[in-house]
């Protein structure tokens, strides 16, 4: 049996806790900073996203906030503190919560009520008519003036 990444349970607790609440405004998305491989005869590396770019990336009605979950004995690295501080500097929220108390808490402090307020009636039938189609996008893209 595999060990689970203590950080990785932070992640999908707060990922579960975004959805429930702000399901059709809101996702937490996971990405992997760093470089690799694009394919395996790939004759060099490249850069996905730079070092010290937060591991999740919360989107919320419009606004961005740079998310880097630990644990309760993790501590941040150099690299996220010197993105956090690069972040910040742009305008844009980059935290550092160890529960989705916590996580809750950065999103109150760093928007407005507006943008943390519970989707209304409004807001979820647009969601589930932008859904409808999961597999084609383009229909609903359309009707909204984006295409």
């Amino acid at each position: 049996m595999s060990k689970v990444n203590p950080e990785s349970k932070v992640v999908a607790d707060m990922r579960k806790a975004v959805s429930r609440r702000w399901c059709g405004v809101a996702a937490l998305y996971r990405s992997q900073a760093g470089s690799g491989f694009p394919s395996k005869k790939s004759p060099s590396r490249i850069e996905f996203l730079p070092v010290g770019w937060p591991d999740t990336t919360l989107l919320i009605r419009g606004r961005i906030m740079g998310v880097e979950a630990k644990t309760k004995t993790g501590r941040p690295e150099e690299s996220q503190l010197k993105m956090a501080r690069n972040w910040r500097l742009w305008g844009v929220p980059y935290v550092f919560p160890r529960s989705v108390d916590e996580l809750m808490e950065a999103i109150e402090t760093e928007f407005p009520p507006e943008v943390w307020a519970d989707p209304t009636a409004e807001e979820r039938d647009r969601f589930r008519q932008a859904m409808a189609q999961k597999d084609d996008p383009r229909a609903w893209l359309t009707a909204e003036g984006f295409l």
